[in-house]
């Protein structure tokens, strides 16, 4: 992640927009009128009730000009009551400290509103009067807005004064984002295991004699998804479409046209040629064909036809939605049951297989680490016997590995972020999708003058994200200090 894509993320933090810009929203719900409600309550904050009305009006305001069904108002209600819950704590807490906003700062703040300005950036008494019209608040409305606005300010002053950064966490934050690594790395997945993993025929006899009942269980599940082949029909067709009909032609013309086509056919007309003549299907410059299909592959018309006609024959001409079609049956296979004598031995040597994975998946890891080490390059010969390939990928950021494919590990993460220099890593990782070894090909660090450039930004970056955590503590503590019951949960 570059340190820009950092900074943007560290700033939409959900805590942050909470407590330093969400609430914004509920400050301007002030001084409107009331949309609907019943005055039940559906959240206490210490002794202050916040009503049905209250959330109605600010839900309405705040969903203005959306579209939105019934889970998209719900969804909207959570985070508008959660913003009025948070407005109402920091305005006990602003209380309990003590904290006020005078007339003077009020006004101060109303001199700096752009929208409050003239073309020549200073403060214009018809403006702001102009403005406030426009919106539809009066002029005491905004002041207390303001009030509790700048109040707001003072409480984030407080909560962000302790969070210090200092220029080693700074340096060594950068350092991490602008350094590039790449590495080879083996993935050793279970699907890529499962069949060398070794199984006797002392243990298949065993499986069978001690556990025969589990094989059979397994057996009868896959029955007709596994071990029975569909009866199936090699066929071609020809399809005259009512909507390409040629000339605009009648429904009993187009009929009687594939009546005609099949007459052909059945007099000795080449198939194929008739299909890439008359056939208005896709298939028709492959002569018709359309290989060995199922009866329900064929659709409830077509299907039960073929099945009746049999190998080396033709169906009649078939009425199907939006066409006429006939069909050429050139051969047909059986339906075919494999037996639970033939199946029974491969069911128990998978079970077998998956029994023994995860000792086999370690094992082999251990090998192949081992191997590794001994050459100073990927074992080619185990490899090839694990039908595993060692794979090269980055430059990547150290905390933000892209390994394709191997899944996610935090142990990787954080080893390859305290990465000083190129080698490989002592230890076999667990990912989502198998054991990795990895290698560190190449390190690419930040020159002294990238760390400088960077630094301010990089100084901002952290401050938001100590900041992010404080606010977090913070606003927990405040929940545990006052009282807040949510009655209504969308």
């Amino acid at each position: 992640m570059s340190v820009m894509e950092s900074i943007r993320r560290s700033t939409d933090s959900t805590a942050m927009r909470l407590i330093f810009g969400a609430i914004v929203l509920v400050f301007i719900f002030w001084g409107i009128g009331g949309e609907g409600g019943t005055g039940v309550v559906v959240a206490e904050v210490g002794t202050v009730m916040i009503t049905d009305s209250e959330l109605n009006r600010a839900v309405r305001i705040a969903g203005r000009g959306e579209s939105l069904d019934d889970k998209g108002v719900k969804e909207l209600s959570g985070r508008v009551l959660e913003s009025l819950i948070v407005e109402e704590l920091l305005r006990q807490e602003a209380r309990d400290l003590g904290l006020e906003v005078s007339d003077e700062e009020v006004a101060r703040e109303m001199l700096r509103q752009p929208g409050f300005q003239d073309k020549d950036g200073k403060f214009s008494e018809a403006q702001m009067e102009s403005a406030l019209r426009s919106s539809g608040i009066k002029r005491g409305q905004f002041e207390e807005q303001s009030r509790d606005e700048l109040l707001r300010r003072k409480l984030q002053n407080i909560v962000v004064s302790g969070v210090v950064v200092s220029d080693q966490e700074v340096e060594t934050m950068i350092a991490q984002q602008l350094t590039g690594m790449s590495a080879k790395w083996v993935l050793l997945s279970d699907a890529a295991l499962m069949g060398s993993v070794p199984v006797s025929a002392e243990e298949l006899q065993r499986k069978l004699a001690d556990e025969e009942k589990l094989v059979r269980e397994q057996y009868d599940r896959e029955l007709n998804s596994r071990w029975t082949r569909e009866k199936k029909a090699r066929v071609a067709k020809i399809s005259l479409r009512r909507d390409l009909a040629e000339g605009g032609l009648s429904d009993v013309e187009l009929r009687q046209k594939a009546d005609a086509i099949l007459a052909e056919a059945k007099a000795g007309a080449d198939f194929a040629a008739l299909a890439r003549k008359y056939s208005e299907d896709l298939s028709a410059v492959n002569g018709g064909q359309l290989g060995a299909m199922s009866e329900v592959q064929l659709g409830p018309v077509a299907g039960p036809a073929v099945t009746l006609a049999g190998a080396n024959s033709l169906t009649p001409v078939l009425e199907v939605a939006g066409a006429f079609e006939i069909f050429q049956v050139m051969e047909v296979t059986e339906a075919e049951v494999t037996a639970w004598e033939l199946a029974r031995d491969t069911i128990a040597r998978e079970q077998l297989q998956q029994e023994k994975l995860a000792a086999h998946a370690d094992s082999a890891a251990a090998r192949v680490l081992e191997g590794w080490k001994a050459s100073g390059a990927p074992p080619a010969e185990l490899l090839a016997e694990l039908r595993v390939e060692a794979v090269s990928s980055g430059p990547f950021p150290p905390s933000q590995p892209r390994l394709p494919g191997a899944g996610s590990s935090e142990a990787l993460n954080l080893a390859l972020s305290k990465m000083t220099a190129p080698g490989l890593l002592p230890t076999i990782y667990q990912a989502t999708n198998g054991r990795l070894i990895v290698e560190v090909t190449e390190i690419d660090k930040p020159d002294p003058e990238s760390l400088k450039m960077f630094a301010e930004m990089g100084r901002a970056q952290l401050e938001r994200e100590r900041q992010e955590e404080a606010v977090d503590r913070w606003l927990k503590d405040l929940r545990n200090r006052h009282r807040v019951v949510q009655h209504y949960k969308p």
